[in-house]
C-alpha cells in the first residue's frame, strides 16, 4: 500500500512531516483532512493500527474541541469514531499511514521507526 497522509496544508506539523518524507524520497498520497475527510471506516482502520486507538486521533487542543465544549468529556472508541468522522477539525494532524503502521502528529522518532 502507498503511504497516505491526511493533512491540512496550512498546518505546520503537516508541512514538516511532508518535508521529512520528501527529503527521504518517500512519495505519499495527500488528502486534505477537511475537504476529503476520512470515512468512519478509514478512521476505525487507523485507530486499530495505532497503540493509542481512537483516543490518539482526538486533538484536545483544537479550536473546534473548545467550541463544542468537549473538555472533561469521555467517549467510547465507537462514539469517538462517530464524532471524528462528522467533525474532522477534531483530528490530530497529520495522520500518516503506510498500510501497516500509523503515525499521528509530526513525530520524527515514530516516522524513523516506520520508514527506517
Amino acid at each position: 500500500m502507498a503511504v497516505r497522509m491526511f493533512e491540512l496544508p496550512s498546518c505546520t506539523s503537516c508541512r514538516n512531516a511532508a518535508a521529512w518524507l520528501a527529503r527521504r524520497g518517500i512519495a505519499c498520497e495527500k488528502r486534505h483532512v477537511w475537504n476529503q475527510r476520512p470515512t468512519r471506516q478509514e478512521l476505525a482502520d487507523i485507530a486499530s493500527r495505532h497503540p493509542g486507538g481512537a483516543q490518539a486521533l482526538l486533538s484536545c487542543r483544537s479550536i473546534r474541541f473548545k467550541e463544542l465544549g468537549l473538555s472533561g468529556r469521555t467517549f467510547t472508541d465507537e462514539a469517538l469514531l462517530d464524532l471524528l468522522s462528522e467533525e474532522p477539525r477534531l483530528l490530530r494532524r497529520p495522520i500518516i499511514s503506510d498500510g501497516h503502521g500509523v503515525v499521528i502528529g509530526f513525530d520524527r522518532r515514530s516516522l524513523e521507526g516506520m520508514f527506517g
